[in-house]
């Protein structure tokens, strides 16, 4: 969200927050389909090594995907794919989560990544984002916990409800 929204945007987008069982989201869509690479990839603590994703096997899956690090309790995004920049209208790469997102979307946002990390096991979620034509866009997500090192990780695929990765 680059622009100024409207906080009764925001607000109807944090209303709108809703966690879903797996089962709920369309099996080709982006979040299903990288729940099955977790499912193969993930060890013993629930995580998936970073060095497991090979962006070359999964070429698909890219414009959908955001990629944050942890630091000190705050969340860095490492990237962001097209898709999930048209989503948000804005590339925020490098930049920490609470530079860009309004304070009550930040804690939505964060709440779900830090149950994610605590308890190793993916979190899926729908909501409405807002957007700067003053309307929002449906979405699904999924958190899943990663690591690189001593690095905690967040995969998170976001993308419209309708999106689907064809064969």
């Amino acid at each position: 969200m680059t622009g100024k929204i409207d906080d009764r945007y925001v607000r109807n987008a944090v209303r709108s927050y809703q966690r879903v069982k797996i089962r709920e989201i369309p099996d080709l869509h982006p979040v299903t389909v990288f729940n099955r690479f977790y499912e193969a990839a993930r060890d013993g603590n629930g995580c998936i090594d970073r060095q497991s994703f090979s962006p070359m096997d999964h070429p698909r899956l890219l414009p959908h995907l955001q990629l944050y690090e942890r630091w000190d309790g705050r969340f860095k995004v490492r990237l962001m794919g097209t898709g999930a920049v048209k989503i948000v209208e804005g590339d925020h790469t490098g930049r920490f989560m609470d530079e860009y997102a309004p304070p009550d979307f930040l804690a939505q946002r964060v709440a779900e990544v830090e149950e994610c990390l605590h308890y190793g096991r993916p979190v899926f979620s729908t909501s409405k984002v807002p957007n700067a034509d003053l309307q929002h866009t449906q979405v699904f997500r999924g958190a899943f916990p990663a690591y690189k090192g001593d690095l905690k990780l967040i995969f998170l695929p976001i993308a419209e409800i309708d999106t689907l990765i064809l064969p």
